[in-house]
């Protein structure tokens, strides 16, 4: 299963699908949780319109327009 959300997963969150929790798939502005599976996520704007893959500042994560894909 692949996980299609607005923000993606904090790193630091229990439980995601909490529509109270903040840190779940509407809001979250921190770090994305690497839950071992594929994460499309809507929430963050690439420069340039051009895919962004750097390991050391965001590993396992590469940037698409208009998603974010966590691997």
């Amino acid at each position: 299963m692949n996980i299609v959300s607005h923000a993606g997963i904090a790193k630091n969150c229990l439980n995601p699908l909490d529509e109270a929790n903040g840190q779940g798939l509407l809001w979250n502005r921190g770090e994305i949780k690497n839950i071992g599976k594929i994460q499309v996520i809507g929430h963050t704007p690439c420069k340039n319109d051009e895919p962004v893959y750097d390991e050391k500042i965001t590993p396992g994560i590469l940037i698409l327009v208009p998603v974010m894909v966590v691997t």
